[in-house]
């Protein structure tokens, strides 16, 4: 099948293979090639959901989340949008403020989020409601991490911090002897990384 530029790779669910190009999510039939439907991303700065202010248009970042069979979550231009994998109806969708550097992280009920604005919340995933907003004073430098209820994070100046899950209170923090430069890596009870100078860390949590 050929297209418009393909600006993510094509991910499988059931029977269908979804990606975006700078305009639409495709929806293929995996079996015949044929388009199953088309989702328009709406390139206005219209926010259809009451949330966060809304700053100024960034540089284009996308990327598909799929939590379930029924569901597919899609991020353009600094919004989230969730869509029916039947048919590609828009349920909800959410425009916030800054940049996503990481891609939302899916558990239970919710989305974490985190953005080039130090802002970390999470979302609702049934209507796109923000459960709990916490903007916290340095940038964070890896993929925030879920261990069972609480989020880890490691901020610009190598601190990991801890915030419980449901509310996103701080719960704790801890002074990093070396910077890492990789996604956090969990084993049992260690945190694992690979600092700025290209070694291996482990940490007891």
């Amino acid at each position: 099948y050929r297209y418009a530029k393909i600006t993510n790779t094509p991910i499988l669910v059931k029977n269908y293979y979804i990606f975006t190009t700078k305009d639409k999510l495709i929806c293929l039939n995996r079996f015949n090639g044929k388009i199953e439907w088309t989702y328009k991303f709406d390139q206005s700065n219209r926010r259809r959901k009451k949330g966060l202010k809304i700053f100024e248009q960034t540089k284009s970042f996308s990327n598909l989340i799929v939590p379930d069979n029924r569901s597919i979550i899609v991020i353009k231009d600094n919004k989230l949008i969730k869509l029916s994998l039947k048919g590609g109806k828009r349920i909800w969708d959410l425009k916030v403020a800054g940049k996503y550097i990481y891609s939302p992280i899916f558990k239970s009920f919710a989305l974490l989020v985190s953005n080039s604005k130090n802002l970390l919340s999470t979302i609702s995933y049934k209507d796109g409601n923000i459960i709990w907003l916490n903007r916290i004073n340095e940038p964070i430098v890896t993929q925030p991490v879920i261990i069972g209820d609480k989020i880890l994070t490691i901020n610009k100046s190598g601190e990991l911090i801890y915030y419980d899950y449901y509310t996103g209170k701080e719960k704790g923090k801890a002074k990093l002897k070396n910077t890492p430069n990789s996604l956090i890596s969990i084993l049992r009870d260690k945190i694992i990384f690979v600092d700025t100078k290209g070694r291996i860390n482990c940490y007891r949590y």
